[in-house]
């Protein structure tokens, strides 16, 4: 990168400093579940794969940034974005189509998990079972009854130094 060119990031990360904290985990617990499921059809693959995962807090990444020393940080902000950005939640609090919330959820991970699949040459995973699987456990889950799950965004805009 040439000497005072930018760069925006965009990318999940944590509110909570807790690493152990619910919000880190909860969309890929609901993905591990549906993997269970496919573990119960014999497909042991599963059991030699690891998708690494983390959601940095705020202040780690601007930690990071600044001792590091590459880049200045110009702007960091942090927002967040519903997991269900397709329906209409005008004066609603909480997801009123769980099953077409589900499927959507599910489906905006998938094309991460098609990445990571055909990466590792996982010819045998059947993805439109695991992804049906996974949007019946993202609408079954209790969190969608009462409430809006969000993804927390930070967004970083940086220069070379």
């Amino acid at each position: 990168m040439a000497l005072g060119g930018r760069m925006v990031i965009t990318f999940v990360g944590r509110r909570s400093l807790d690493t152990s904290s619910a919000e880190c985990g909860l969309f890929w617990e609901l993905l591990a579940k549906s993997l269970e499921d496919m573990i119960s059809k014999r497909l042991n693959w599963i059991h030699s794969t690891y998708i690494p995962y983390y959601a940095p807090h705020i202040e780690e990444v601007k930690t990071i940034i600044r001792s590091e020393g590459s880049f200045d940080l110009d702007r960091i902000e942090a927002f967040d974005v519903d997991w269900d950005t397709s329906e209409d939640y005008m004066d609603r609090e909480y997801v009123s189509d769980k099953l077409k919330s589900g499927n959507y959820v599910a489906m905006t991970l998938r094309p991460a998990c098609d990445m990571v699949a055909s990466h590792f040459g996982i010819e045998e995973m059947n993805m439109d079972y695991l992804f049906s699987r996974h949007a019946h456990h993202v609408g079954e889950t209790e969190l969608l009854a009462k409430d809006r799950p969000k993804h927390h965004l930070l967004v970083l805009c940086m220069s070379k130094k």
